[in-house]
């Protein structure tokens, strides 16, 4: 791989635990863009869009893997019942969800742009 594939993939981590995925949560700063994939190892359709999303997501947007058979506890907190699934956080809530057959490359992709443009909420001086 060369230094520009590299430079092109975003910052991807597995998540090995509830408490590492809380940990790296809380570290995010507000206005960061966090893509979490809920996968498992048999779903085909969630290595499928991983490998297409891989080189066209942005490089400072961080990209979690969460094992919904290993990490039921996540998965049952998210109310993940059907696969793939790809949540976008921001400002450490949920900003958009996509579910099963809406998980296109497309779609993330459109996603991604629609939650990275929200603007931040300002409130009048005199409120």
């Amino acid at each position: 791989m060369s230094d520009d594939e590299e430079e092109s993939i975003p910052p991807w981590r597995a998540i090995g635990s509830e408490k590492e995925f809380d940990e790296v949560m809380a570290e995010l700063k507000p206005e960061q863009l966090c893509m979490v994939q809920f996968k498992a190892i048999w779903c085909t359709k969630c290595v499928s869009v991983a490998i297409a999303l891989k080189k066209d997501v942005p490089k400072d947007m961080l990209w979690l893997t969460v094992d919904v058979d290993v990490h039921q506890n996540l998965a049952e907190r998210f109310d993940v019942v059907q696969m793939p699934r790809i949540d976008l956080h921001t400002g450490g809530r949920v900003v958009e969800s996509l579910k099963a057959f809406d998980v296109t490359k497309q779609n993330v992709l459109d996603a991604i742009a629609r939650a990275g443009t929200r603007p931040e909420l300002e409130l009048d001086a005199d409120f």
